[in-house]
């Protein structure tokens, strides 16, 4: 692993299966004064809450740490990470960040690493997890098959190899 993205990594555990259904996950987002987007709270409907807990570590990444060097997809990068052992997050991860990332710098936003989720309008997102003046965010960034990221954004990963993947 270079030496450039071992110094960009948190690391950070944040557990899962803390809440097992959406209206406990946005009490808990409520109560903790964090704000979700329209969009980011369209595709929360669409997550599969993990009913087990545990625990995952996850990574955070400058996308030139993965040697990228110019535009790409988010599979491109998805390949680019798994060279590094990095691995997408799992949605409920993902929104669990938000929850449990109170301490995140001011002025800070990343894209979570996970499989893309469909709105209504059949276009295709990922979780961004931020903090502005107002509080902190999850809003949500577009990532279709064919969207390319200009070079400077920072990625969430997980260290955990998918179980499908095995």
């Amino acid at each position: 692993m270079s030496k450039s993205l071992t110094n960009r990594t948190f690391p950070r555990t944040v557990r899962r299966g803390v809440y097992k259904t959406l209206s406990a996950y946005l009490a808990a987002m409520e109560a903790k004064g964090c704000k979700v987007s329209n969009y980011a709270g369209q595709i929360l409907r669409m997550v599969v809450w993990s009913q087990e807990v545990g625990e995952e570590e996850l990574v955070m990444v400058l996308d030139r740490d993965l040697g990228l060097t110019d535009s790409y997809t988010l599979d491109e990068l998805t390949v680019a990470a798994a060279r590094f052992d990095l691995y997408r997050l799992d949605a409920d991860v993902a929104a669990g960040l938000r929850e449990q990332y109170g301490d995140q710098p001011p002025g800070e936003w990343c894209l979570v690493a996970m499989d893309p989720i469909a709105r209504i309008d059949r276009d295709l997102w990922v979780f961004r997890v931020g903090r502005l003046d107002g509080g902190t965010w999850l809003g949500t960034f577009y990532a279709n098959p064919e969207d390319r990221f200009s070079l400077g954004c920072v990625w969430v990963f997980s260290r955990r190899k998918p179980v499908s993947s095995t």
